[in-house]
This record gives structure tokens, sequence and C-alpha cells, in this order.
């Protein structure tokens, strides 16, 4: 253990001259969550469970049930069973015929097409102005308009 030096000790002199009048007054408010009615309701349905009176009670004898399987759930339980016990004897010998199917002359032209747009350079587009060209009527024309009205 050691002993305590003059170094040691903490000044405690400005604690005790202290002026407690330049301090701020504050109010204390303790702030706690008020239950909700959900919370509530919980509580009184446990305190009422416990309050039950057992004697009150009537006795029930529980029946189980247990329903027999159809024909159709016997069947299905053997199929493993009788798939296992199968005589492949029986089995006739099949060759595999692999048939191959090309594509159509559509589908290899939709491969090129979007292929096309794949490898499609833009810059080899040559610049172009667009011209508007609106033929207005003839004299001719609206005179014979005019006559049909």
């Amino acid at each position: 253990m050691m002993i305590p030096t003059m170094g040691d000790k903490c000044d405690l002199s400005g604690v005790i001259s202290f002026d407690k009048t330049k301090l701020k007054k504050q109010e204390v408010s303790e702030k706690t969550a008020l239950p909700t009615s959900g919370d509530i309701a919980r509580e009184k349905v446990v305190q009422q469970a416990a309050n039950v009176d057992v004697n009150s009670l009537k006795h029930v004898e529980t029946e189980e049930k247990g329903s027999l399987p159809t024909q159709s759930d016997i069947a299905a339980e053997k199929a493993p069973a009788d798939a296992a016990s199968f005589d492949h004897n029986k089995l006739k010998h099949v060759e595999m015929e692999e048939k191959v199917s090309l594509p159509s002359v559509q589908d290899l032209a939709q491969e090129r097409t979007i292929h096309d747009i794949n490898v499609f350079k833009r810059q080899s587009l040559k610049k172009t102005e667009t011209e508007v060209k609106q033929s207005l009527p003839t004299t001719e024309d609206i005179q014979t308009e005019k006559e049909s009205n």
C-alpha cells in the first residue's frame, strides 16, 4: 500500500469556495412510458387465468380419432417397394434415337440481325440533312374545291 504524499492529494479549494448562486435553476422531470391498452389487457388475462377456480371446471375426456388409410394411400406406400422388387428381365430392349433439330431460316436470320446490330459502327454513316417539302394546292385545285362545296 502506498503512502499518500502531498502531490497525490486532490486540490479541493475550488470546490469549497464555489458560489452556488451562479448555478441556473433546473427542473427535474422523470420520463416514464405508460403501458398501452394492449399491455394492460394482456396483464388482465394473465391475472384472470391465475384466479380461476380449478374445482369449478368440468372434466373432459379427450377422444383421439385415427382415420384408416385409403386404397390409394396404401398403393402409394407400396409403389417404392414394388419398384425395388420389379423383375427387370420383363422389360424390352429399346434403342434410343436422338433427333437433332436444325434452326429454322427465321431463327438464323434473327441471330444474324442481332450479330449485325452488335457489330454496327455509327461512324460509318454519312451525315444528311432532312428537308421537309410540302406541296401547296394550286389555284385550280382551290377553285374546284370551292365549286364542289
